[in-house]
């Protein structure tokens, strides 16, 4: 703060001494006169004249008196034993007697050089610079420079004239620019000053107030986090009242990722931005930390850091903590029975359920499925191998339903395309014979290819519909989505009636190479095989890729599909098994009877063994049907390709 409040205040101390010491003469001054009109005369004796002549030769007592008039001062002295008139000075002038300036009540006369010099005074420019407690804000108060001038004020006359004078300031000058940041400098201020404030400041005629500083807030940073973009808990089905169907089978949805698909996304961490204080001191941001998120296995980070991405399909896994860790189980235990309570499982990926598999239950997974208990009327669906540890009755059974998708399909387009070629020959052939007839237009040329196709090949629209029932039977499980999009276009083209609009053969052949493109696809992927395992099966139906291998008392009134081997260790009795390779039987078909009953079916070049076989059992291998006349023991039938003979043998 600048020295000129100080000095403005000791003036204005000053004046109140100075006007209250007048207060005190002038009240001692009325003390004296009224002290003098008190007193009495002490009656002295003499004779009546000598009175009376005294009385002739006194003069009056009478004080003097001074007033202001005009600027100048009038004493009338006094008469008698008065007292002279005293002159008191005040704020604004100065009185000078006889060339000496008095400071406080004094008496004059009428022959005194009585002299009044009126004060000019120049009030300096104030500034006060105030910031607040953080430092964030600066106000400056200025009070521009006055000039100080006193009117003196006529006075009546009186024994104690007081002095007195109207103060009167006008504007000398305005605050400078230069004075203001000198003071802003003096108070350390130096960040954030507002130019337009301090020009209004500058602009001031009288006292004013402006924030002419602020500093710059800080801004705080933000940690790297990670925003995960799936569940990762099993939810319950919720079901409103306006659904239209309700399965109570379907209670829990169980997390799951494709592979491939983005688990989440870490974000980085954005750095604070400092702040600064009014002084220019910095007011630094807290550090940041980057998020860290570890992948176990089944998750992978991108190469650039910034998702974790599933390696493989599966349950993902988020443990949130200083540092997350992110995995994708490809194996899902359900701890429990599943039955109406839990719902139906499904799963993409392994599949582990630690107790039994009730009534009109589902449980379907895309890999392995491995059930502890029993199943009672349940479908089991596996991708991969399918595990049952205790018994199987009236149920269903199919592992590897991608691949048996993809064998049912590969074998539909095998058929069609060997239709879809004969087609093509006999096109060309009618083509070339109407051309040299010259009966070919581009109009007749659709009609002339359909009603080919409804003749002579009606079985390409037959095969068409196999294929879309084939994916509406498996709906579990979809083929390669380059095989289902030529499906698609398969059926626009000829049970659409697409081929309607065709002006030469080339749509037509682009037709067979699609299917003999999806042909090729199919067939890569039906050699992955899936096998079953059992320890009892009863009135149920088990499929398969690979081998189903029954590892407990047997078999009863089943039927058994496979591409592989069928091992069924004790007994089977009453059911039918189709493989792909050879069987082996610890006991087929049931003793004491003697009609035909079940059947054992091997491809060509494959082998049945048999611990024991009762009669009436039927056999077929390749296109041999073969029925057992007696019960036999430790047997091997097989088909002599050679000979073309089957042909029973021991082991």
């Amino acid at each position: 703060m600048y020295d000129e409040h100080s000095t403005r205040e000791d003036q204005q101390n000053g004046a109140e001494e100075d006007k209250n010491q007048q207060t005190s003469m002038e009240k001692e001054v009325e003390e004296e006169a009224q002290s003098s009109e008190d007193v009495d005369v002490e009656a002295k004796p003499g004779t009546i004249e000598e009175e009376k002549k005294e009385e002739e030769n006194v003069e009056e007592d009478i004080d003097g008196s001074a007033s202001l008039i005009d600027g100048e001062i009038k004493v009338e002295n006094p008469s008698g034993n008065g007292e002279p008139a005293q002159v008191l000075p005040s704020e604004g002038v100065e009185v000078w007697v006889n060339g000496e300036k008095i400071e406080s009540k004094h008496p004059v006369y009428s022959e005194d050089q009585v002299e009044l010099k009126v004060v000019e005074d120049i009030k300096p420019v104030q500034i006060e610079v105030n910031r607040d407690k953080e430092d964030m804000m600066a106000e400056v108060e200025v009070t521009p420079e006055y000039k100080v001038k006193y009117n003196l004020i006529d006075k009546k006359p009186s024994k104690i004239l007081t002095i007195k004078a109207e103060r009167l300031e006008t504007l000398n000058r305005k605050v400078s620019r230069e004075e203001i940041y000198e003071a802003l400098e003096d108070n350390m201020v130096v960040y954030g000053i507002d130019e337009n404030a301090i020009e209004e400041l500058t602009q001031a005629e009288k006292r004013l107030s402006k924030v002419v500083a602020r500093g710059e807030p800080m801004q705080e940073g933000v940690d790297g986090y990670a925003e995960y973009l799936v569940r990762t808990e099993k939810e319950r089905i919720d079901y409103d009242d306006e659904a239209t169907k309700v399965n109570l089978r379907e209670r829990y949805y169980i997390p799951q990722v494709e592979e491939g698909e983005v688990i989440g996304v870490i974000y980085p961490a954005e750095e604070g931005i400092p702040g600064y204080k009014v002084t220019g001191e910095e007011i630094p941001p807290s550090p940041v930390s980057e998020k860290i998120v570890n992948t176990k296995e089944g998750a992978i980070l991108s190469e650039d850091g910034t998702q974790v991405i599933a390696e493989y399909a599966g349950r993902p896994v988020v443990g949130k903590g200083k540092e997350d860790v992110v995995a994708v189980e490809n194996i899902y235990v359900h701890n429990d029975n599943v039955d109406m309570e839990t719902g139906n499982i499904r799963f993409q990926g392994h599949l582990k359920v630690e107790g039994s598999v009730e009534e009109g239950m589902t449980v379907f997974a895309d890999g392995d499925i491995i059930i502890n208990g029993n199943i009672a009327g349940a479908y089991i669906i596996g991708g991969s191998h399918v595990n049952i540890v205790g018994n199987c009755i009236n149920s269903s059974v199919r592992a590897g339903g991608a691949y048996l998708l993809s064998q049912q399909l590969a074998e539909i387009f095998e058929y069609l395309k060997v239709s879809l070629e004969a087609a093509l020959e006999n096109l060309e052939q009618l083509t070339i014979a109407l051309q040299s007839r010259g009966e070919l237009s581009p109009t007749k040329y659709p009609h002339m290819v359909y009603k080919l196709l409804q003749t002579k090949f009606p079985e390409v629209f037959e095969f068409i519909e196999n294929l879309n029932n084939a994916l509406k039977e498996r709906s579990e499980f979809s083929p390669p989505e380059r095989v289902l999009e030529n499906i698609e276009k398969l059926t626009k083209f000829f049970n659409d009636k697409g081929v309607m609009n065709i002006k030469d053969e080339q749509p037509f052949r682009d037709m067979f190479n699609l299917t003999d493109e999806s042909l090729i696809e199919l067939l890569s992927l039906t050699e992955t095989t899936s096998d079953v395992s059992v320890n009892y099966v009863q009135n149920s139906t088990l499929e398969c890729t690979g081998d189903i291998n029954v590892l407990g008392p047997g078999a009863y009134h089943s039927e058994f599909h496979c591409g592989g081997k069928v091992n069924v260790n004790k007994l089977f009795r009453g059911g039918k098994i189709f493989a792909g390779d050879d069987i082996t039987i610890g006991e087929l078909g049931s003793p004491g009877t003697t009609y035909s009953h079940g059947l054992v079916e091997a491809p060509a070049g494959h082998s049945i063994r048999l611990g024991k076989v009762h009669e009436g059992s039927r056999i077929k291998i390749g296109d041999y049907m073969y029925r057992l006349d007696s019960t036999y023991s430790k047997i091997k039938i097989h088909l002599d390709q050679e000979e073309d003979k089957v042909k029973v043998s021991y082991w």
